[in-house]
């Protein structure tokens, strides 16, 4: 396992050309000398933002009176629409996502998912998970699993059929938290922490009862707060730190872990196999390397609690506590 300490200024990626492999607008700009700007940002008009998700031009908030809406960004990309609202109040939405199936999906604060069809907003259903808070929700590609996570220790892992709303376990696992899920290659990873040091918990989607491959790190403090797949591996960050880690087998450790005391990333998403960006709560957006976690970029933002990215890969968004919804692209 490599180290290395993460620099804070503001950086062109260089002038190397664009990868042949995925890539997206951004990351193509950022390769290019492009640098991070806010083209926006409007009032969700529902106060504080306590969950955030982006379905192709969708936007959807989850805020702390209850209210769940969308934004659509399918017209001009500095004017965006408010559509109709999934909820007007009740359960705060504490995590959100899309579900392959034309649903979104809520995680909600009375410990239920929540579903509703996107084509109308309409109720689609909701299933009782827990009795205890719910921190994240992913569902597969094919849409025939959804996984939810929650706050409780040591049994905070569930798989819910789709079409018959079974929910099965809840699974064992070592973490405290299950603040994120993420999907490769048929794996599904878990991430949270374990008495209070980062950790990450890999298992078989297709049988998710017990974990294949486990990494927690006692020299550092605090919670992996996100998760993604990228580029063959797995990309965390956290309470201070960036972390890339094997895709099949995470017991030996990061690759490369970018240690960072003052950024607290609670969203990340990749741009395409070369750069992702994260987003702290402290209140910045950085951007770093897919396969060195050398950070290359950094912009001030309103404190945040998500991050996502629209379907062309050209807008990132933010939002928090200033119920704000923020958007930031490459010039």
């Amino acid at each position: 396992m490599k180290r290395i300490a993460a620099w804070m200024t503001l950086a062109a990626c260089g002038t190397q050309a664009p990868s042949a492999r995925t890539s997206s607008p951004l990351e193509r700009c950022l390769a290019g000398g492009g640098q991070l700007y806010e083209q926006w940002s409007t009032s969700n008009l529902h106060g504080a933002v306590t969950s955030i998700a982006a379905g192709g031009s969708t936007i959807v908030l989850g805020s702390q009176d209850g209210s769940v809406k969308q934004w659509s960004i399918a017209g001009a990309p500095d004017d965006p629409s408010y559509g109709p609202r999934f909820a007007d109040g009740g359960p705060v939405a504490e995590a959100l996502g899309f579900g392959p199936d034309g649903t979104l999906l809520a995680g909600d604060a009375n410990w239920a998912l929540d579903r509703w069809s996107l084509a109308d907003a309409q109720p689609a259903g909701t299933t009782a998970i827990s009795d205890q808070p719910l921190a994240s929700v992913f569902a597969t590609p094919d849409g025939k699993q959804l996984f939810v996570g929650g706050h409780v220790v040591y049994a905070n892992l569930w798989s819910v059929d789709s079409s018959s709303a079974s929910v099965a376990g809840p699974f064992k696992t070592r973490l405290w938290n299950v603040n994120a899920l993420a999907l490769g290659d048929g794996v599904l990873a878990t991430a949270g922490d374990n008495y209070g040091v980062p950790a990450v918990e890999l298992r078989a989607a297709a049988d998710p009862s017990s974990p294949t491959s486990y990494w927690q790190d006692p020299t550092m403090a605090g919670d992996v707060r996100a998760l993604a797949f990228g580029n063959s591996m797995w990309l965390a960050a956290g309470d201070g730190f960036v972390a890339l880690l094997p895709s099949d087998d995470v017991s030996d450790g990061p690759r490369t872990t970018a240690i960072v005391p003052d950024h607290r990333a609670v969203g990340l998403t990749p741009l395409g196999d070369e750069l992702f960006a994260t987003a702290g709560s402290e209140g910045t957006l950085r951007v770093w390397r897919s396969d060195t976690a050398e950070q290359v970029g950094s912009l001030p933002i309103a404190s945040a609690i998500g991050l996502a990215i629209d379907g062309t890969g050209s807008q990132l968004f933010t939002s928090g506590a200033d119920g704000l919804l923020h958007a930031f692209g490459c010039r």
